[in-house]
Formats: structure tokens, C-alpha cells, sequence
């Protein structure tokens, strides 16, 4: 989905709690705002700065936060405003990417190539969560584009995003652990990328940070599977790679929407699309197919993308919990589970893609779930089950109605389980400029190379020396941080947020209306609103 904060920002709050709306009592909205988050300290906007522009100290700031791209921070309590030998110095204390802190408060010495951005707060801003560092929001303002103003929920929100050298400023070929939104979800993914590569050939792949968010990418690896001349690759939910011999269509597919087969006999980005209920966001769907008879180790290949309901449901999320997000973010990485539940709540009940098999006159029996989050590049993964050729196989998938495009539906026949060869980047290229530093932080799986929005990096690999051809998968490990819109603060509404996270099947209901508003145009308004530089 990729929707969520800058790494460990100061939020943007009011002093006390946020005021209730004109239907809530004052105690009943502090109430609600205290069982969300509790109800936290005074903090202003913070100012933003690049590496090399030390705020002065005319500007005030009561302390400066250096984010640096490993994902460490630096605190400092004074500093010069003059960088000594391209160097930032102060007094202050350093904390590592989990904000443990590293040694007694002393002087502090930071490169200024290590550093992603500055962060300056004003005097009048400091509480225990600005000066912890442990509140993952920011507030973008004024910065974005006349698109995200005009429709905020519809802003683009991508983690990172992975181009092929054949296309870099076209569709995305995957994007990179969409889930991920907080440090405490950090997780690995793995996605075909649809390339075929001869061994001994070289690969680049361009790595972009499209969104107003800040990413920690711990790892970027290329998985090359060797696959025999007429068949192909195809992976489980669980990253397992087998080889395919041969690949049915259905012959016949049916949904609400009426006869689906032309639409999910290949991937070709002519998608299923299923539009949302107007009623209830979480209303069920299902879709039936059919294919010929199978036998044996069979898997049923479905290549889908989220659509746009997630995202709307996620940011809508956001703005009904306001000044409060970064205090539940902070919860959420301090590992509060209780907080983790409600806030991943919508998601649960949105639910995955349930997929589920019957030969002949047989009973339905379920054989695996999909639920790849994001709605940018299109997964295509394999659900393997034993055929026992009892008739024409029927295939079902329900889910929730509106909230996945569906882009291909198939039938493989299963070989033997596939190991790839794991390739590190050997170079990687950074507005036209060889990084070896991003290099080291890419091949250390103890180091995150930190990117923001407009970040553009050219990563290159090398195939084994030899006779095979690949099929190639990306593998991505990190999480990222999606910053807060001020559009959004108007929105805030305790009342709201306290249903959303808990009873999330009534605040789905109360949500649907608006999406249904905007719904037709979101996701031409999410692409053209992508930030580049």
C-alpha cells in the first residue's frame, strides 16, 4: 500500500489535545484521543533542511536533529552553523536506527554525505517525543502538488518504486515492501520482475523514491532462477520458486460485472476491475472460472494489485487521527500490540484474496490467500494444490468488491521446486555520479541507505558467468515513512477514529460514501501526482 511517514519527525500538534468537534463533549473527544494514543505533548511544525543548510541561530531552533542515511540519529543540543572540513559539529547524543542510545552526551561529529536531512524545532516545540525521536510523522506543507490539494487521498504513495532500463519513466515492474509503514513492520519482499537474462549478462534496475515519504532500504537483491529452455518461474505467498511446465487458461470467467475471461486470460494490464459498494466497503465478491481438467501438482496463478480502496481507507485513517498520528505511530514502535491491532484493523477487514478450488461436482476446498499490499505494480504469485482430475476445474475468489484489480487467472502445472543464485548489487549510481557509500549501505545488512522524495538511484548487477537463462526476481527488505498532509489536519475527527479502530466493519460502512465519491478518478489523480526531480 505504502502509505504512511519522514523517519522519526517531530508531529505537528497544537498545544494540548486536538479540540472536539461541535457534536462532542470536550471530555468525551478527550476520552477517545487519550484510548488512541494517550494524550501527548505540545509540538510545532518542523523545519526541514538538506544536509548542507545548518539552520543559524538566528532562526532559534531549541535543538537540530540529524537524520543521517543509515537511519541513526544525531541530537544535538548546540551546534555550529558553519560546517568544519564538510562536517556538521555539536554537543548532543547519537542513537542508533531503534533510537538506542549510543554512549554519554558529548561532542558530536557527523559528514555531511551522511546525513539525509535536518531537522531544526524551535524553542517552544520541545517534548519528550521531539527529543526522543521516536515520533515518525512530519507535516508536508505547502510543497505538494496542486493534484494532492485538489484530492489529498489520492496523493501517491508508493515505498520504493522499480523500474526496468527499457522503461524508466514508464509503469513500475514492482515496488518494494508495501506494508512496511513503521520500522517495527520492517519486513523482506520478493517480486517477479517478468525479465529473462542469458548468465554473464549485466542487469540494471532503477530504484526511485516517488512520494512524499522518507525509506529505509536495508537490502536490494536480484534472485537469478534457472529455468529450463519451455518452462518458466512462478513463486508461492511464501517466496518458494517453482518451475512451470505448462500454463492454462480458463475458458470461462464470471463476476457481478458480467463475463471476466478476456480480462484475466493474460497479464496485460487489462484488469478485472470490480468497482467498490456504495453501502460498505468490506462488502464480499466473488469471482468464478473455469479450466480443463488437471491432475497431479497443479497451482493456480493469480497476477493482482490492491486497488485504490486501501489506500483511500489508510490515508482517510490518517486524517481522522490528525495531531494524534505521530503518538500512534510511536506506540506502534515502541511495540504496543494492543495499538498495532487497531490501527492495522481496516486492513484485516478489507481482508486478502481467498482463493478456493472444486473438481468436477466437488466441494469447495481453500488452497491460499493473497494479500500483497500496494496498489502499484501488479504480483503475480502461484497457490499450489493437488489435482485428482475428478472433472473441469472451478476456481472461486472472493474478496472484498472494489478493492483488487485483477489482471490474470491461470492454471500451472508444477515441476520441481527451484533455488535461485542471490546476486548484490555491484555498483550503484546516483544522479549521474558512481555512490559506493550507498553501495556499502546496500551490501550491509546492518545499514539502511535512507532516500527522499525524488531519490533516484541506478543499481547494477551481474549474472553468473555460464550458459543458463534467469528468470529474475527482486528481492527488497526496509520500511519507510509516509509524512502527513496539513490537507488532512481539517479532517480531523476523534469521534471517527475511535470507530475506525474499534469496530473497523462500521467505519468501513461510514467511509464508503466518500470513497464512492472520488473513487472513478483516484487513481488517475495517484499517478499524475508521482514526484520526481
Amino acid at each position: 500500500m505504502c502509505t504512511i511517514s519522514a523517519p522519526f519527525l517531530s508531529v505537528p500538534r497544537r498545544h494540548g489535545c486536538p479540540a472536539q468537534r461541535s457534536s462532542w463533549s470536550p471530555w468525551r473527544a478527550l476520552a477517545i484521543t487519550a484510548f488512541l494514543t494517550g494524550c501527548g505533548p505540545t509540538v510545532y511544525h518542523p523545519t526541514l533542511h538538506s544536509a548542507g543548510e545548518v539552520p543559524s541561530a538566528a532562526e532559534e531552533p531549541a535543538f537540530l536533529k540529524a537524520h543521517l542515511r543509515s537511519g541513526e540519529l544525531i541530537l544535538f543540543e548546540t551546534w555550529d552553523t558553519s560546517l568544519i572540513q564538510d562536517s556538521l559539529v555539536g554537543f548532543g547524543s547519537r542513537y542508533q536506527a531503534d533510537r538506542t542510545l549510543v554512549g554519554a552526551r558529548g561532542r558530536q561529529t557527523v559528514h555531511v554525505d551522511s546525513i539525509a536531512l535536518l531537522e531544526a524545532n524551535r524553542k517552544d516545540t520541545v517534548s519528550e517525543f521531539a527529543l526522543f525521536g521516536l515520533s515518525a510523522w512530519t507535516t508536508l506543507a505547502g510543497a505538494v502538488s496542486a493534484l494532492c490539494v485538489a484530492d489529498p487521498k489520492s496523493c501517491f504513495g508508493s515505498c520504493p518504486t522499480f523500474y526496468l532500463p527499457s522503461d524508466p519513466e514508464g509503469a513500475p515492474v514492482a515496488e518494494g515492501f508495501s506494508a512496511s509503514f513503521a520500522r517495527v513492520l520492517e519486513e523482506r519482499d520478493l517480486d517477479a520482475l517478468g525479465v529473462a537474462l542469458r548468465g554473464g549478462d549485466d542487469f540494471t534496475l532503477h530504484m526511485r523514491n516517488e512520494a512524499w515519504e522518507t525509506h529505509a532500504v536495508r537490502r536490494i537483491r536480484i534472485h537469478a532462477v534457472p529455468v529450463p529452455e519451455g518452462a518458466s518461474v512462478l513463486q508461492t505467498v511464501d517466496g518458494a520458486l517453482f518451475e512451470a511446465t505448462r500454463v492454462d487458461r480458463a475458458f470461462a470467467c464470471t463476476s457481478v460485472s458480467g463475463d471476466c475471461t478476456r480480462q484475466v486470460s493474460i497479464r496485460d494490464q487489462d484488469e478485472l476491475r470490480i468497482w467498490a459498494d456504495s453501502l460498505d466497503l468490506a462488502r464480499r465478491t466473488e469471482v468464478f472460472l473455469t479450466f480443463p481438467p488437471t491432475q497431479g501438482a497443479s497451482g493456480v496463478v493469480l497476477s493482482a494489485r490492491h486497488s485504490f480502496v486501501s489506500t483511500f481507507v489508510f490515508y482517510q485513517g490518517l486524517a481522522y487521527a490528525g495531531r494524534n498520528t505521530g503518538e500512534l505511530m510511536a506506540s506502534v514502535e515502541r511495540g504496543d500490540r494492543a495499538v498495532l491491532q487497531r490501527v492495522l484493523g481496516p486492513a484485516r477487514e478489507l481482508g486478502p484474496v481467498q482463493i478456493d478450488v472444486a473438481e468436477g461436482p466437488g466441494a469447495w476446498r481453500r488452497i491460499g490467500e493473497f494479500s500483497e499490499a500496494g496498489p502499484i505494480a501488479t504480483d503475480r504469485i502461484v497457490l499450489p494444490f493437488e489435482a485428482d482430475g475428478g472433472g473441469p476445474l472451478r476456481v472461486r475468489l472472493r474478496m472484498a468488491q472494489g478493492s483488487w484489480r485483477v489482471d490474470e487467472v491461470a492454471l500451472a502445472t508444477l515441476a520441481r521446486r527451484l533455488d535461485p543464485v542471490v546476486i548484490e548489487p555491484t555498483s550503484v549510481v546516483r544522479r549521474g555520479q558512481s555512490d559506493p557509500a550507498a553501495l556499502g549501505r546496500l551490501n550491509d545488512a546492518a545499514e539502511y541507505l535512507v532516500t527522499t522524495p525524488g531519490d533516484h538511484y541506478e543499481l547494477g548487477f551481474r549474472l553468473p558467468v555460464d550458459t543458463s537463462a534467469y528468470e529474475l526476481f527482486l528481492e527488497s527488505e526496509g520500511y519507510y515513512y509516509e509524512w502527513m498532509r496539513e490537507a488532512w489536519l481539517d479532517e480531523e475527527d476523534p469521534a471517527l477514529a475511535f470507530l475506525l479502530m474499534t469496530n473497523p466493519r462500521e467505519g468501513l460502512r461510514v467511509m464508503a460514501p466518500a470513497f464512492k465519491a472520488v473513487e472513478s478518478g483516484m487513481e488517475a489523480s495517484f499517478w499524475a501526482s508521482r514526484f520526481r526531480r
